[in-house]
């Protein structure tokens, strides 16, 4: 019988163990990881924007993680809006439009999932593609 190959990571692979954890917080509360993942996945259950601008105003002098994660979350959902937006003519001119609508449909699932995930775990996330409109 062949022995399997280990699965432990090499050495050299050390410096990957580490990365992004200057962005992590331990000491963030467990009640604004979890209110910043629902400012992340408020488009899945169809509130959009509106989620993320309550939470901001709400937890802006509270936490700045919270605050911090709503932010993030208006502005990723306003650069969606801008790039759906943006595809409605070209759907009407070249067709195309469908594709692109699409992909920001398709991303902005991923994205929103991949935050909600940081957030929980107490990372400092910035989406990436996004227009920082709300400083």
């Amino acid at each position: 019988m062949e022995a399997r190959p280990s699965t432990a990571r090499p050495e050299e692979f050390d410096e990957f163990d580490t990365y992004g954890r200057e962005f992590y917080d331990d000491d963030v509360q467990q009640s604004d990881r979890t209110i910043s993942a629902m400012a992340h996945l408020s488009p899945l259950i169809g509130v959009g924007l509106i989620v993320p601008i309550i939470i901001y105003f709400l937890k802006r002098d509270e936490s700045d993680f919270a605050a911090f994660h709503a932010k993030e979350a208006i502005n990723f959902h306003l650069s969606t809006l801008l790039a759906v937006l943006i595809s409605i003519p070209l759907i009407i001119v070249f067709g195309l439009g469908l594709l692109t609508m699409l992909g920001v449909a398709v991303g902005s699932v991923i994205y929103g999932v991949i935050a909600a995930v940081r957030a929980l775990d107490g990372e400092w996330y910035e989406y990436p593609y996004t227009l920082r409109l709300v400083k």
